[in-house]
């Protein structure tokens, strides 16, 4: 917790807000299993045990009073998985009252991956959450989901958002196109000099990066997320930087 603590303050310290989210469903496998450590002794977000183990660390992560708690990340992934999605859902309620009792002003998002809802037509899935958040967050890759040199962005791509949610606070909490072959810099560069256009009129309540860096983590299919920064690896600016230094004001 004590890395949590400094890197709060260092935002602080900058201006920046503070976001900071469990991610309680299995990065591999496809998306659609719960990733409960060993020690807690369960398998399914059904399990009473695990219950009471997410949600007191959904407590603790509160306790440092982030300006953005998130409960999930990317969890239309689940709804693969019927069963185990509608245990998360439940205890998705659960913890959001559970925070609130203890840490009335906590602001608490859930995020969902876009360019999957999108494709496979999920929003109606949006409102099973509108009582257990405060913020709808979505994740946005579009280069990701098919060959990077035939995807066509529309200007609505990202704002098409509040066809679904017109009213309610949005934000989107990773947005990113890798510059790994197929693709490339140029780009990635294209892909976020459009940035205002794709966000225009939307009103979101952020809009924030997916990586500054690119990093090396991911293996097999993930291999390029390596790639989604806007500086390599080594600190070298990448053609998005200047386009994201010089971004003006998204409305």
């Amino acid at each position: 917790m004590a890395y949590f603590k400094v890197v709060r303050e260092k935002c602080a310290q900058r201006g920046l807000k503070f976001h900071l989210s469990l991610s309680p469903i299995a990065l591999m496998g496809g998306r659609k299993t719960p990733a409960i450590p060993v020690k807690i002794g369960g398998i399914s977000f059904s399990d009473p045990k695990v219950r009471a183990a997410y949600k007191d660390e959904m407590l603790t992560l509160a306790s440092l009073k982030p300006d953005y708690l998130g409960l999930a990340t990317e969890v239309n992934f689940l709804a693969q998985n019927p069963r185990e999605f509608d245990a998360f859902v439940s205890l998705a309620h659960d913890a959001y009252l559970a925070v609130k009792q203890k840490y009335p002003s906590q602001q608490v998002t859930v995020s969902f991956q876009w360019d999957v809802m999108r494709a496979q037509h999920q929003s109606a899935m949006l409102s099973r959450f509108s009582e257990c958040l405060d913020v709808y967050s979505f994740t946005s890759y579009p280069d990701a989901f098919g060959d990077p040199t035939k995807v066509r962005v529309p200007s609505d791509y990202l704002s098409s958002v509040r066809k679904v949610l017109p009213t309610q606070r949005v934000g989107f909490s990773e947005l990113g196109w890798s510059s790994a072959a197929p693709s490339s810099e140029d780009q990635q560069a294209a892909f976020f000099s459009r940035l205002a256009e794709f966000t225009d009129g939307a009103h979101f309540e952020y809009v924030t990066l997916a990586l500054l860096h690119d990093v090396s983590m991911f293996t097999g299919d993930l291999h390029r997320l390596n790639y989604v920064g806007i500086r390599t690896i080594d600190d070298t600016p990448k053609k998005s930087w200047d386009i994201i230094e010089n971004l003006g004001e998204l409305r």
